[in-house]
C-alpha cells in the first residue's frame, strides 16, 4: 500500500507543480471592458486591478475561437488600461486580458477566459457622452458631429458661446474659486463646429504657413473644441488674447496649479508636443472629470499617455 501511495505521489506531484506553474501564467481572468476609439483604428482596453497581480497580459485574435497572440505585458503597478492601435476600420477584434504572477515568464492565454469582442468603428458621428473621449490628429470627428447638451457659458466668457452643460457647471466652480483669489479668468473660445474649425485652420495656414499651423491649430474634425469639452481662457493683462505669456501670469499659474480640482487639465503643455502633436498652449483646458484630472495632474502625463496611447 505504501508503495502505491509513493508511486501515485511520484506521478501526481509533477502534475501538481505543472498546474501551479500554469497559474503563475495568464490563467486568472480580470473584469475588463473594451471600446473602439472611433475613426482612429484604436481600441481602448480597461480593467479592474487584481489583488497580488504582478502584471497583466493582453491577447488578441481576429477570430473568436482562433489563436490569441500576446500583444502586450504590463506591469501591475501601472494603470489598468492599454491602447491597441492600427486596426482596420470595420474589422472585429477579440481580446483576453489576464493577470499574471510572474512578468519575467512568457504568459499563456487561457482558453477558459471569455473574450471581449470589439468592432473597429469609423469616425465619431454621435456624441458618446464621454469626458475621456480622445480627439487628436489620429482620432477624429465627423463633419456632422454635434455634442449634446450644449449650453451658454456667456456669463463666464468674453462673448456669447456654448459648451457642454457639465463643462459649464465645472467651469463656474473654477471661475468662482479664482475670483476669491482676485483673479478674473474668462473663456474666450469654447465649442466650435466642423465648419468654423475648417475656416480657422485655413486662416492660420495663410498667416503662419501650413507647417506652423499644424503645430498650433487643428484640422476640422481633429479639434477638441468640436467635442464641447475644451475651453480656451485668458485674462485682462493679456488683452483676452491667447498667448504663451498667459502661462506666466498669476492667472495662468493659478490655472495650471488648480484646474484639476474642478475636472480640467492643461491639455498641451510645453514639453509634450511630441506626444500630443501640438505646441504649448497654457490657455487650452480640457474637461475630463475630477477623478481623471487628479490622476493626470499627479502623474504629470498627457491625456494620450493616461489612456495608454
Amino acid at each position: 500500500m505504501l508503495k502505491i501511495v509513493i508511486r501515485v505521489a511520484a506521478i501526481c506531484l509533477p502534475l501538481l507543480l505543472l498546474c501551479c506553474c500554469s497559474m503563475k501564467q495568464a490563467d486568472a481572468e480580470v473584469l475588463a471592458e473594451a471600446r473602439s476609439l472611433e475613426g482612429s483604428g484604436q481600441v481602448l482596453l480597461t480593467w479592474e486591478s487584481a489583488e497580488n497581480a504582478a502584471g497583466y497580459a493582453v491577447f488578441r485574435s481576429y477570430e473568436k475561437d482562433g489563436t490569441y497572440d500576446l500583444v502586450e505585458t504590463l506591469d501591475g503597478n501601472k494603470n489598468c488600461r492599454f491602447l491597441d492601435q492600427k486596426q482596420n476600420v470595420g474589422k472585429t477584434c477579440y481580446y483576453k486580458i489576464c493577470c499574471i504572477a510572474d512578468t519575467q515568464s512568457e504568459p499563456e492565454c487561457s482558453a477558459a477566459i471569455q473574450p471581449l469582442e470589439v468592432r473597429i468603428l469609423e469616425e465619431v458621428g454621435q456624441d458618446p457622452e464621454d469626458p475621456l473621449m480622445l480627439v487628436n490628429k489620429n482620432c477624429w470627428l465627423s463633419r456632422t458631429y454635434v455634442p449634446t447638451d450644449l449650453v451658454s457659458v456667456g456669463e463666464f466668457a468674453t462673448a456669447e458661446m456654448t459648451a457642454k452643460g457639465i463643462v459649464r457647471s465645472a467651469y463656474e466652480k473654477l471661475y468662482r474659486a479664482a475670483g476669491k483669489q482676485g483673479l478674473d479668468i474668462r473663456i474666450v473660445s469654447a465649442y466650435r463646429d466642423y465648419a468654423l474649425q475648417k475656416q480657422l485652420f485655413a486662416y492660420w495656414c495663410r498667416v503662419d504657413g501650413k507647417k506652423q499651423a499644424l503645430r498650433t491649430s487643428a484640422k476640422a474634425g481633429r479639434s477638441e473644441h468640436q467635442t464641447g469639452y475644451a475651453l480656451d481662457v485668458s485674462c485682462a493683462s493679456e488683452g483676452w488674447d491667447l498667448k504663451e505669456s498667459f502661462g506666466l501670469t498669476p492667472e495662468g499659474q493659478w490655472l495650471a496649479d488648480h484646474c484639476w480640482k474642478y475636472g480640467f487639465i492643461i491639455r498641451y503643455k510645453g514639453e509634450t508636443e511630441a506626444v500630443t502633436g501640438y505646441a504649448y498652449e497654457p490657455w487650452h483646458i480640457r474637461y475630463v472629470g475630477e477623478a481623471a484630472a487628479k490622476e493626470i495632474y499627479e502623474q504629470n502625463v498627457t491625456l494620450e499617455e493616461y489612456l495608454g496611447y
